[in-house]
């Protein structure tokens, strides 16, 4: 009985230390199905887990006093509080977590506000499960966490809102010269791709490519991925 309850006690303890190894989410949305099932897909994984669910934001913020996460996955319209709501609490945190949306409620205007208040990810529920998975790996590895079908929205809305701002604020308009190279870079950036997957795709070192976007984060005076690819998009004519 010793031994058996020994050998209990190190397999839980090989258990903990796998899922402290994993990057910890936290989930958030009013569908009880989705709180239910969205995280057997992330448990299937070698990588992430969801450590905890909220019904809306006040809840995740409750949880988050005791609760320690790297990752804030959150639906926007909820009762008591929304994503949104949510997001902005989350950004006044000392060491704030991630946070991207998966919504229902898709449309451009969501999309920006969601990245211009300090999101990193915007996804629709219609995505399959393994886009989800994809996209939240991309904003852990400091990618662009978008929805295939959003990227090209994303970049789009940026040109449309520019060309209307630019006869009153001509003289903000940045200026800037990029290499070839660093033209596709930003065309793979726009795409949603990690610094990994731009490295293999044009057959660059990883640290080759980081070195790239850290300069033109620096150009564009942007501090953010996405921030890069809403600037630096319609400038490389994506998309095309």
């Amino acid at each position: 009985m010793i031994a058996l309850a020994a050998r209990e006690n190190l397999l839980t303890s090989g258990v903990n230390k796998l899922e402290k190894l994993k990057t910890r989410l936290l989930l958030v949305d009013d569908d009880f199905y989705i709180r239910r099932d969205l995280p057997n897909y992330f448990s299937s994984t070698e990588d992430l887990v969801v450590v905890g669910t909220a019904a809306n934001g006040q809840e995740a913020l409750d949880k988050m006093k005791s609760l320690h996460c790297e990752v804030i996955l959150s639906d926007l319209r909820m009762p008591v509080m929304g994503g949104s709501e949510l997001l902005l609490e989350v950004q006044k945190l000392e060491d704030s977590p991630i946070f991207i949306a998966m919504t229902g409620f898709d449309t451009d205007q969501a999309m920006l506000d969601v990245l211009a208040s300090g999101g990193v990810g915007y996804i629709v529920k219609s995505d399959p499960p393994s886009t989800i998975l994809s996209a939240v790996r991309a904003a852990v590895k400091g990618g662009t966490a978008l929805s295939p079908s959003c990227t090209s929205r994303l970049v789009n809305a940026t040109v449309r809102e520019g060309k209307n701002r630019r006869p009153r604020h001509s003289g903000q308009i940045i200026e800037v010269d990029l290499t070839k190279s660093e033209v596709q870079v930003v065309e793979l950036l726009c795409r949603g791709m990690t610094n990994l997957q731009i490295a293999q795709t044009l057959h660059y070192s990883e640290a080759g490519v980081k070195k790239k976007i850290s300069s033109m984060l620096r150009k564009f005076q942007v501090d953010s991925r996405v921030g890069l690819a809403m600037k630096a998009g319609p400038l490389v004519g994506y998309p095309r």
